[in-house]
């Protein structure tokens, strides 16, 4: 699947939606770490990535009833690393650089008209302006919030890039997929 990515720039809405991310970003980056590690020791092994992940996902959950902290940390934080690393060599997958965090789906995401847009993520919110769209798309895979190294951030929402209008990002169907 070839995606398209809609990048602007973003502010966060208050100063506590830097220390939400900051946090975030920690455990995101410290968890993509562990799985490229456990991905290159599994590799010698002739391991599989899905059987890794599957691992990793056990491991932490075992790691969550001794520790309050992480029983704490949402499922899809965990979900989103395993994402972003299992991924990260495939064909046509935008990778996701260091120091980014993201969620599925259009939920997080709201364009108004003008192309103001309100990403929701988490609790923590960000701000900015999507030129040329002046809706929220149908067909968002991810988006995805950057702390740059200039201190800035930046929002990339993935789409579908088979359908590419941006006031229809509506999935691509397949009429031979419903056929039995």
């Amino acid at each position: 699947m070839s995606y398209k990515v809609k990048t602007f720039p973003v502010k966060p809405a208050r100063l506590e939606d830097t220390m939400i991310f900051a946090a975030r970003v920690a455990l995101v980056d410290g968890m993509r770490s562990d799985i490229m590690l456990a991905f290159s020791r599994a590799e010698d092994s002739g391991i599989d990535k899905q059987t890794v992940l599957q691992r990793f996902g056990l491991s932490f959950a075992k790691a969550q009833r001794v520790s309050k902290m992480l029983r704490a940390v949402p499922s899809a934080i965990i979900k989103i690393a395993m994402h972003f690393s299992f991924y990260h060599e495939t064909v046509g997958y935008v990778p996701a650089p260091a120091s980014t965090v993201g969620s599925f789906g259009v939920s997080s995401l709201n364009i108004f008209a003008g192309g103001l847009s309100l990403i929701d993520m988490g609790g923590m919110k960000f701000t900015g302006v999507a030129s040329e769209w002046n809706e929220t798309p149908t067909n968002v895979n991810e988006v995805r919030i950057t702390r740059l190294a200039n201190g800035t951030y930046e929002a990339n929402v993935l789409y579908d890039g088979s359908n590419s209008s941006p006031g229809n990002v509506g999935p691509a169907v397949n009429p031979a997929d419903d056929e039995d």
